[in-house]
């Protein structure tokens, strides 16, 4: 699974016009896994939905990008609309998981250009200041990573 999506997949079921038709696929899927034998019940391996909100205050989101590999490679999310400048948006992406500990964060891209950065390079540009804000005076706006362990469990990926 590589996070993309097709626009069938996010029409909503007739059956019930609030689920969108790739997580009724990924649930039977799961189901069927079970059933196989091939994770337990109670595994948290298998589809996660990786979720957030990104916000640029120079303009609007343009891509969302997520990393499942500790920042190595980079997949593109979804966007949901309302896409409006200077505001919130949210994304969404799909992501297997196959029981091994490892790192997850997602960096913005904003329609002028501007990429989020990693916690070192707004330090290498801003320099290290103690403040209210996360060691920062200003807006901590790095990339956030979160620790995933083998049991599923999600840490802060700085502390």
């Amino acid at each position: 699974m590589q996070g993309v999506l097709k626009d069938v997949d996010h029409q909503p079921l007739a059956s019930d016009p609030d689920l969108p038709r790739w997580r009724n696929t990924a649930q039977w899927a799961r189901a069927a896994m079970v059933r196989e034998g091939l994770i337990k019940g109670d595994s948290r391996r298998g589809i996660w939905e990786i979720k957030g909100i990104a916000w640029s205050g120079r303009g609007f989101i343009e891509t969302v990008e997520v990393s499942t590999d500790g920042g190595r490679s980079w997949a593109l999310a979804k966007l949901e609309q309302p896409v409006l400048p200077i505001a919130h948006t949210r994304f969404r992406f799909l992501w297997e998981w196959d029981g091994s500990p490892t790192t997850i964060m997602s960096r913005a891209t904003d329609s002028t250009g501007y990429i989020q950065p990693s916690r070192q390079e707004l330090i290498d540009l801003r320099g290290f200041v103690r403040g209210p804000t996360l060691e920062f005076s200003y807006h901590a706006n790095y990339m956030q990573p979160w620790r995933v362990d083998n049991q599923g469990n999600v840490t802060n990926g700085l502390v």
